[in-house]
């Protein structure tokens, strides 16, 4: 998958994984293929496996003397003087950092690497669920060049919920 404009390298990262889903407790293995137009010459290559929860809070407060005035100049119906608002607070809840290679230079350079997942790894999740709350996995390539904007690109590592057999 190209990188896209974050660098002016020409750079394409390619992120596979052994499997297509993991289960708490379980290795994730992985390959990184990371091609330049030139040569690159990086300080560090580092993949990062982390985890970010969403949750989503609702605070109800009480309208503001200035707000039901704006309200009843546009003519809008007061019935209830408190307003509820909801806001998203993201917070990486597990982070893990693997250095994959150290001063190397960076043409068409494969890497490999292996993480794994904490045995209490929360599942990742799409929908809100009673506790308001997404989870998602990612692992993170870094590839950190000196004096030059660094090559960062990250895919989402599927995480299923215990099985039952």
């Amino acid at each position: 998958m190209p990188i896209g404009p974050l660098s002016n390298l020409g750079a394409s990262v390619r992120l596979t994984f052994d499997k297509h889903k993991y289960y708490p407790g379980e290795e994730i293995s992985f390959s990184v293929h990371i091609k330049t137009i030139n040569k690159v010459s990086a300080r560090t290559v580092y993949a990062i496996l982390y985890c970010v929860e969403h949750e989503k809070k609702t605070t109800v407060k009480q309208m503001t003397h200035e707000d039901i005035r704006e309200m009843k100049e546009l003519g809008v119906p007061i019935g209830e003087r408190m307003v509820k608002e909801e806001h998203e607070e993201k917070k990486v809840t597990f982070e893990q950092k693997l250095k994959l290679s150290e001063e190397v230079t960076i043409k068409d350079s494969h890497f490999q690497g292996k993480f794994k997942l904490p045995i209490d790894a929360e599942p990742t999740s799409y929908e809100y669920g009673h506790d308001n709350k997404l989870t998602h996995w990612y692992l993170k390539i870094t590839v950190d060049i000196p004096n030059a904007f660094d090559i960062n690109y990250e895919k989402e590592v599927l995480v299923a919920g215990l099985s039952i057999e």
